[in-house]
């Protein structure tokens, strides 16, 4: 007869209140940092626009903070006066980066370079994909129903972390019908571009020839 043992842990909580008690200040010291490198090309004519710098701030900063974007408003005049951002901006222009395309990328990068530090520490990797509904709607007639239906449309986030730390080592982002065997590779030679890969885990998703011998 065998006895199943159940294994706790200590919880270090100095270190652990620490943490959370200065993640905020700590994250958008690391947002400022990131978002410094990117380029800020010379305006011409128009209006003038919100740099690409603050506006992956402010956009990142709205979401971490899980508050709206008017409500976000009170933590972003807190940030200018660090000199985070040069200005503070209108909430209606930090939705407006949310949806801009052109920061996709911006994104990406920024992700990828946040986990370089941990380069020399992960080299066991996951790899797996969720889905994020939108605010958009599609709407049919189902026969079966007799009925108008409505469906939010969804999106898709292949991405791939380090078992260890955690880490998001690199993200794709498609519309919700692609496979995840299509997405395999641009997040694994992502990763590979700044870490020693030496095992990747997955599920069965994953199970194809398209993929082994990589």
């Amino acid at each position: 007869m065998t006895e199943t043992l159940r294994v706790t842990y200590r919880q270090e909580w100095p270190a652990y209140n620490a943490a959370q008690t200065h993640e905020k200040e700590r994250v958008a010291t690391l947002l400022h940092d990131l978002s410094a490198t990117i380029d800020k090309p010379a305006q011409g004519r128009g209006r003038p626009r919100l740099p690409f710098s603050d506006s992956a701030f402010c956009a990142v900063m709205k979401v971490y903070g899980g508050a709206s974007s008017r409500r976000t408003i009170c933590d972003l005049r807190d940030f200018q006066a660090k000199g985070y951002i040069d200005k503070v901006p209108h909430f209606n222009s930090v939705l407006n980066a949310l949806e801009n395309p052109i920061l996709t990328p911006i994104l990406t990068t920024m992700i990828e370079e946040s986990a370089k530090p941990l380069g020399a520490v992960e080299t066991d990797f996951a790899v797996d994909s969720s889905g994020f509904s939108t605010f958009e709607y599609r709407c049919w007639y189902s026969a079966k129903y007799g009925r108008e239906m409505t469906a939010s449309t969804f999106l898709e986030a292949h991405i791939m972390v380090g078992t260890h730390a955690n880490v998001v080592t690199a993200v794709e982002v498609t519309d919700a019908y692609t496979h995840d065997i299509h997405m395999f590779r641009p997040v694994f030679e992502n990763t590979t571009k700044n870490f020693n890969v030496q095992r990747v885990s997955a599920d069965k998703a994953y199970s194809s020839s398209r993929i082994i011998g990589l």
